[in-house]
Order: C-alpha cells, then sequence, then structure tokens
C-alpha cells in the first residue's frame, strides 16, 4: 500500500444533518500498483447514547461477478451503528486489473492490507460465494484480523 495520502475519500449520499443512513465514502487505496475502490459507512459518534459500546467494525466480500454496489444497501445498514466497509476486488467492479490472476492467498492479503489502510485491526467478515472462501482463508491465515465471520452462498475450497 503507498504511504499516507494515497487513499482519497469522497462523501456519496445523505444529506448533511440526516441521521438515517450515514453517508458512503468513497476510497481508492493503491496496493501493490492496483487501485482498489471500496465504500465506507460510519456512524455519528456524537449521536451514539453515552456509555453504549461500540461494536466490532465489518467487512463486507462480494462474490465473483458482483461488486460494491450489490452489497452497498448491506454497507449502509450496517453502517448506523458500526463502521462497515466492501471493497471490489482487483480486477472487478471499479478496482484496477492487477497484473495476473490472484490466488486466494493474495486476495486475502489484498484485503488485509486494505484493512490497515481503514485501520481495521480486526472486524467482523461477511463473504458471499468466493467472497466467503476468501474469508474463510483469511480467518485461518490471519486469525487476528477475523473476529467472526459468516459465508453466504456457496463456495468451494479449503477449510
Amino acid at each position: 500500500m503507498a504511504g499516507p495520502g494515497a487513499a482519497r475519500a469522497h462523501p456519496r449520499g445523505r444529506a448533511a444533518g440526516s441521521t438515517a443512513r450515514p453517508a458512503l465514502q468513497e476510497r481508492y487505496d493503491l496496493i501493490d500498483g492496483v487501485r482498489v475502490y471500496s465504500v465506507v459507512a460510519e456512524p455519528d459518534r456524537a449521536e451514539r447514547p453515552e456509555g453504549r459500546t461500540v461494536p466490532a467494525d465489518v467487512v463486507l466480500v462480494h462474490g465473483l461477478a458482483l461488486s460494491t454496489r450489490y452489497l452497498e444497501p448491506g454497507v449502509r445498514r450496517l453502517g448506523t451503528d458500526r463502521r462497515t466497509a466492501a471493497l471490489d476486488l482487483p480486477g472487478v467492479g471499479r478496482s484496477g486489473r492487477p497484473p495476473h490472476l490472484p490466488s486466494m492467498a493474495e486476495m486475502a492479503d489484498v484485503v488485509a492490507r486494505w484493512m490497515d489502510g481503514l485501520g481495521m485491526t480486526g472486524a467482523d467478515v461477511v463473504g458471499l460465494a468466493v467472497g466467503g472462501q476468501l474469508g474463510r482463508h483469511l480467518a485461518a491465515e490471519r486469525p487476528a484480523r477475523v473476529r467472526r465471520g459468516v459465508v453466504g452462498g456457496r463456495a468451494r475450497g479449503p477449510g
């Protein structure tokens, strides 16, 4: 990942002053020379009742032939009370193309490095199909990164 300032965030969504759903922040992070697109939603910390703990971060990972566009409603809904983020894996959606077809280990490394850029040390990871397989790989190889995992849909692979 590139150094500080490599990510650019752009707000998209809710109007100023609205408390219904958080605005989506669009980001681009440079990871191994590839621009990785993501969206992040965070609750307004000032609106959190005093003494209420902040829930764990949530990471959503799309399946094959999907992108963050499919996950944005979930990012918005979950982002009302916890930081929630989803990325377009390299070569998908609004992310750049990698120089070669990455392995599951390389994709898990991209997710971990993207989480680093967001300051996420651990999160609840929700993966759909291939995204679930990637989440399982991340949990097996970097257990501190995955607090809890949810696998939706069918994906073949080890684990």
